[in-house]
Order: C-alpha cells, then sequence, then structure tokens
C-alpha cells in the first residue's frame, strides 16, 4: 500500500517541534493545571447534591475528539490540523470539504492546531467556544474562507454575524475544556507525525502540507479499493 503512495509525500514522523508549539503545551499545560485545582477547591466547598450539578456542567462543556465535519459514518477518516492564521489551509480547507461533500465514504474531522502565531491560540479558543452555541463549523467555515482573521476581535464579528453571541463566546474561550481539546489534537498531530498546518493523517497516514484537490481525490479513490487497509485513528 505505502509503494503505491510514494507520489503524495508520506510525512516521516520526525519528533521535532517548532519553538511555538513548545511554548503552547506549557501555557496549555499550566493553565489547564490552575483549572484543575480551581475546580478540586470548588467541588470540595459544595453541598451534598453537587455531584449531579457538576456532572450536568460536565455534559454541557463537553467537547468531542475532534468535530466531524462531513459523513460521520464514513469509512475513510480523513483528519484535517489547521491554524486560521495558515493561508495553505485556507485553500486547502475547502477544497477538502468539497471533496468530502460529494463523497458520503469520506469522514472529515476537523482538528485545530493553532501553532503559527500568538494569535493562533484565541482563534481556536473563540472557533471550540461557539460549539456551545451551536456554531462551530459556521464560525470555522467562516473563520477558513474570510481572506485574513486578523486578531479576535475580527474572529469575535463573525460570530456576531452568524447569530451568536460574542460576550458569552468571551466567557466560555477559556474553560478547561477547550484547553484540554487543543491539548488532546497537539498530542494527536504528535503521535501521527504531524509537525505543520495544513496537515492531514487519512487512515492513518500523516501527510505534509497539501498535496493538491486532483491529488487527494485520488487517494481517497486509492483508499477505497478492497485491499487497502486502514489504522487506527482515534475517532
Amino acid at each position: 500500500m505505502l509503494n503505491r503512495l510514494h507520489s503524495f509525500r508520506l510525512l516521516p514522523a520526525v519528533p521535532e517541534l517548532p519553538a511555538l508549539m513548545i511554548a503552547l503545551m506549557v501555557v496549555l499545560g499550566a493553565g489547564l493545571a490552575a483549572d484543575l485545582a480551581w475546580a478540586q477547591s470548588e467541588s470540595d466547598s459544595d453541598s451534598p447534591d453537587a455531584p449531579a450539578d457538576t456532572e450536568d456542567a460536565a455534559a454541557a462543556y463537553a467537547l468531542p475528539d475532534g468535530f466531524v465535519a462531513r459523513n460521520p459514518e464514513g469509512r475513510i477518516v480523513v483528519e484535517e490540523f489547521l491554524d486560521y492564521y495558515c493561508s495553505f489551509c485556507k485553500v486547502s480547507s475547502p477544497e477538502v470539504d468539497a471533496l468530502a461533500a460529494a463523497d458520503p465514504d469520506i469522514r472529515l474531522v476537523i482538528r485545530e492546531l493553532p501553532i503559527l502565531t500568538p494569535q493562533s491560540l484565541p482563534l481556536a479558543q473563540i472557533a471550540l467556544a461557539a460549539s456551545y452555541q451551536g456554531l462551530y463549523l459556521e464560525v470555522h467555515k467562516a473563520m477558513m474562507t474570510a481572506r485574513t482573521v486578523h486578531s479576535p476581535q475580527a474572529a469575535l464579528a463573525i460570530v456576531a454575524s452568524l447569530g451568536g453571541d460574542p460576550e458569552q463566546i468571551l466567557a466560555d474561550m477559556n474553560r478547561p475544556e477547550i484547553g484540554q481539546h487543543i491539548r488532546r489534537n497537539l498530542e494527536r498531530a504528535l503521535a501521527g507525525g504531524i509537525r505543520s498546518t495544513p496537515g492531514f493523517i487519512v487512515q492513518g497516514l500523516p501527510f505534509a502540507g497539501y498535496i493538491g484537490q486532483a491529488q487527494m481525490a485520488q487517494l481517497f479513490d486509492m483508499l477505497k479499493q478492497p485491499e487497502s487497509t486502514g489504522a487506527d485513528t482515534g475517532n
């Protein structure tokens, strides 16, 4: 199978990280530790009825392991790692979405990987916070197709234009669940050999950058052949 994919630029799994990715993991790790300590202190002071309330709150703010943008039952799993400041992501994302929209076998999973600039993290947090208003995919697509989203304020304006509540986004974007979600994406990227954006894991196979719409379609068709075997994707 791998010999048939030589032209698709498989990404070698080299454990070398951009400095910003390392810094992001440190920041998220520190923030999660503080959030967990605060949550524990709140839990200790709660009444006996608090566990049910805590469970309800956890359910309300749960985030999926990657957002399925297309075809939840598709058997070819495409994990797309992206950053809203990535110009190549803005080219690749609509094209891959179109391929998945046209092929029900393609399950497209979006994974935020905010590693390019210091502003990447708040944009990812805003998009993820929009999920609590049922607007994640709408905000994600709007930010991906916008020529540029130069600041968190611009991202909040997109939320407002889609009928969302920017004030609630500001209240939700620093929730520990969002930090945990982004950290899981970072860990998934590292485990899969992804070190930059855009990055793809297709049936467990990592790809560097974007290989183009025609080659991506060819790859999907190849993976649907009977002799093709998939790998664990974590979804």
